[in-house]
């Protein structure tokens, strides 16, 4: 049986114990609140709703395009901080290398005596960073599919057009492709032998990232479209809103 103390470990590795707390918290409460809306929307199985204006001839989209993005978007981000939260117990019992600087993860370097522990490490380490991988596709997609969808129930213009539908589709095929792409490399080379100090270190995420220059360029790569992502959807929506209230406006 593997000895957990926390308590009187280091004042670093403690610290990483609060945001991962907290955030596997939120990400709860945020799934257990979408839950019902979700469940309910698919169990209807409609993507639109009949209006009540007399106004408006075409139906109103409904909310199940969101909650289908949403949803899974919160598990994964439940599951991605609860896995890191054991890894980082886990982490309590090896040896802690604080004097050896901050990696990828912004978490210091740590060496595993028991070879079990090493591999339990090694896999929660890739879990976590595949379910962060689904977490931004998914997310950067509802806010897409939901700023349209209000756009076409505020203006009753069809939205989203063509154009935007693949473009948005490209861009997180290339977030997903690339995210995957990274990740399986990463397992590929990935090797519990050698613990996780040294140059030769390949048994967390971070190690391999700071080793392996393949699965470094492909991430930085991976990176680089969830940026340009955020920013096209952020671009999107202000235009989407800036449009819905000159549509007011008049």
């Amino acid at each position: 049986m593997v000895a957990i103390n926390i308590t009187n470990s280091h004042l670093g590795n403690q610290a990483v114990f609060a945001p991962d707390t907290v955030t596997a918290a939120g990400a709860l409460a945020l799934l257990i609140l979408a839950t019902r809306p979700t469940f309910k929307r698919i169990k209807a199985r409609r993507f639109s709703s009949p209006s009540k204006s007399g106004t408006r001839d075409s139906p109103l989209k409904s909310t199940l395009g969101t909650y289908l993005f949403l949803w899974p978007a919160l598990l994964c981000l439940f599951v991605a901080y609860v896995v890191r939260f054991v890894g980082d117990l886990l982490k309590t019992t090896g040896r802690i290398a604080y004097a050896a600087g901050l990696r990828w993860n912004g978490q210091s370097q740590y060496d595993v005596e028991r070879f079990n522990l090493a591999t339990s490490i090694s896999a929660l380490s890739f879990t976590t960073t595949l379910a962060n991988i689904f977490f931004t596709v998914l997310l950067s997609g509802g806010v897409w599919i939901h700023s349209s969808h209000v756009q076409e129930n505020g203006t009753g213009i069809s939205t989203p057009k063509m154009k935007s539908k693949i473009w948005n589709m490209l861009i997180m095929l290339a977030m997903l492709g690339t995210g995957l792409g990274a990740w399986g490399r990463g397992m590929s080379v990935r090797d519990i032998g050698n613990g996780s100090l040294g140059p030769n270190a390949l048994l967390s995420w971070s190690n391999v990232l700071q080793h392996d220059q393949i699965t470094r360029i492909l991430y930085i790569v991976h990176e680089a479209i969830v940026v340009a992502a955020s920013l096209s959807v952020t671009a999107e929506v202000l235009q989407n809103t800036n449009q819905l209230r000159q549509m007011r406006a008049v």
